[in-house]
């Protein structure tokens, strides 16, 4: 069923003031005075009858409620054709906002570099489309797909408290940025839901396929590192000489290795340079299994290829970024222990830049 833009917003509208005024109710009958009220019959038939939507046929609103409600149409009815270069915009601020004023996200690796910039590239060009070949449409909104997965993870990584913090702190207007996974992956679902085009849905769904099937093969790839580590006896199972003899040389071990120092895992409250590159599919499989707070026991433990020794009093494992540099080296001495890059361009990230593995003492080798 398509729904118009006038009519949906009308619902949008009329649902938001039915909510409003239950909420002054409850003020008003605390209060004892019912105050001066009107009935406002709201355009809902449509979606009542049609069974899509629930509300009540009528809505008490005082007269300056009603004006507000009339104000807030008349502006959603202003930005609708404005939408599509707000899109562009907030995309450009956060992008700034993160490489220049503050750390959250860091470089993501290459293969995710490009999917992020496919997919948003096919969000903010949709309103385009609209005269190209379906072919063309069809790709957009399969990109589109995966995009929305791409918004829940940002969401997850930057925690439930980032949307709050936006929504009390709107007028330093950085924190607003933080809705800006939220805003794109509610639009890219209404596309998909309205579009016109054949099968848009599941090709939109077919979008999100790739990135599970990525994150699968990621999860072998981990079993197989645990699998490799619990054949040690315990006592031996963080350190680098014994774990160098066991540990499969793949993709997932050599990001595991790589935490700390070169790939950026947890979330950080710390000032200071961070590790610069991002893998959400590393990040995934460990936050399924201990979290994101890096401080809390039993988080680090996560990570089979995290060497250091336990903390009995702070039941916490004791980590080395220099120790963890090494062991980097050891099971993979033909790749960079450093990356190439800062995880932004504030004066913290630059300072990765000062880093120096193993103190600039000679990186041994496996045996050695």
């Amino acid at each position: 069923m398509e729904l118009d833009n006038k009519k949906l917003t009308d619902f949008v509208v009329a649902r938001f003031a039915y909510v409003w005024c239950r909420i002054r109710g409850v003020f008003v009958r605390l209060a004892g005075d019912s105050g001066k009220t009107f009935q406002l019959e709201p355009p809902l038939s449509y979606a009542s009858s049609s069974g899509l939507f629930s509300a009540p046929s009528t809505k008490e609103l005082t007269p300056a409620v009603a004006a507000g409600m009339t104000k807030l149409r008349r502006f959603l009815e202003w930005l609708r054709p404005r939408m599509p270069y707000l899109n562009i915009g907030l995309a450009a601020a956060a992008y700034g906002a993160n490489q220049y004023v503050t750390q959250a996200f860091c470089q993501p690796v290459e293969w995710a570099a490009w999917v992020l910039l496919g997919s948003v590239g096919a969000f903010l060009a949709w309103p385009w489309l609209n005269g190209q070949p379906k072919a063309v449409r069809y790709v957009a909104l399969f990109l589109q797909g995966a995009l929305v997965p791409i918004c829940v993870y940002c969401y997850a990584f930057m925690g439930p408290g980032s949307l709050l913090f936006g929504v009390l702190f709107f007028f330093f207007l950085l924190p607003v940025l933080a809705w800006v996974p939220v805003v794109f992956a509610g639009q890219a679902l209404r596309r998909a839901w309205r579009s016109e085009l054949p099968g848009a849905r599941v090709v939109f769904v077919l979008g999100i396929v790739p990135l599970l099937l990525a994150q699968a093969w990621a999860e072998q790839q981990y079993r197989a590192v645990e699998a490799a580590v619990a054949q040690l006896p315990q006592e031996q199972r963080r350190l680098p000489a014994t774990l160098v003899k066991v540990v499969p040389r793949t993709y997932m071990a050599e990001r595991l290795a790589g935490t700390l120092f070169k790939y950026h895992n947890y979330m950080g409250e710390y000032d200071g340079w961070r590790p610069p590159l991002h893998d959400p599919l590393v990040n995934v499989s460990l936050w399924s299994r201990g979290g994101m707070n890096y401080d809390k026991p039993g988080v680090r433990e996560a990570n089979p290829l995290l060497v250091g020794y336990r903390d009995v009093r702070w039941k916490v494992l004791v980590t080395s970024i220099d120790s963890q540099a090494v062991f980097y080296h050891q099971l993979f001495p033909n790749l960079p222990v450093k990356a190439d890059c800062t995880c932004n361009q504030t004066y913290d990230g630059e300072s990765y830049r000062k880093w120096i593995p193993n103190g600039g003492r000679r990186m041994p080798l496996q045996g050695e």
